[in-house]
């Protein structure tokens, strides 16, 4: 009778732990941001710092399972590509390296350009792994999420927004 209780408890523990991606079991959302992540790998090249918007790169991965690895790439500049993933909150991600990126939660995001607070942004048609505004009326295109509050870009030099990040597609 001990070892069947001993086995119940023990799947109720693993079961309770078992998860995809890194989605908060319990947090404290009165003082802390309540960010979900996936851990990706890094097929860019170089390294991809925090902030970065990341693009998947089903097309490159190897392996077992090619058209499932979780491989993420930076994409050329082109806005609202619908294959976006998240935003990297690693310090950094080496190149061929692992890293974590947000897929739900405020994070901060690098841009370059004039970002509207309170509205949806997606990738950047400047800067690649940049943010920017979601263009108006684009259809069949992803949006990264939605700008909280941006910073004022003073010549050119990269600035970090706080952008609730939720990649989801716009069909309109």
């Amino acid at each position: 009778m001990k070892r069947i209780l001993f086995l119940v408890v023990a799947l109720l523990i693993l079961v309770g732990s078992v998860q995809a991606a890194s989605v908060p079991g319990t947090s404290d959302p009165e003082n802390y941001p309540v960010v979900w992540t996936e851990s990706v790998y890094n097929n860019s090249g170089s390294a991809l710092t925090s902030g970065t918007v990341v693009v998947w790169d089903f097309a490159s991965s190897t392996g077992t399972y090619a058209d499932q690895c979780n491989w993420v790439t930076t994409q050329s500049a082109t806005e609202g590509v619908i294959t976006t993933a998240g935003v990297v909150v690693s310090n950094s991600i080496p190149a061929a390296g692992n890293g974590q990126i947000a897929i739900r939660g405020v994070v901060p995001v690098l841009h370059n350009v004039a970002v509207t607070a309170s509205t949806a942004v997606g990738t950047s048609n400047a800067t690649a792994g940049y943010m920017a505004d979601f263009p108006s009326g684009s259809t069949d295109q992803c949006i990264l999420g939605y700008a909280i509050n941006t910073t004022v870009i003073d010549s050119g030099i990269p600035e970090t927004g706080y952008v609730f990040v939720n990649p989801s597609l716009n069909y309109d």
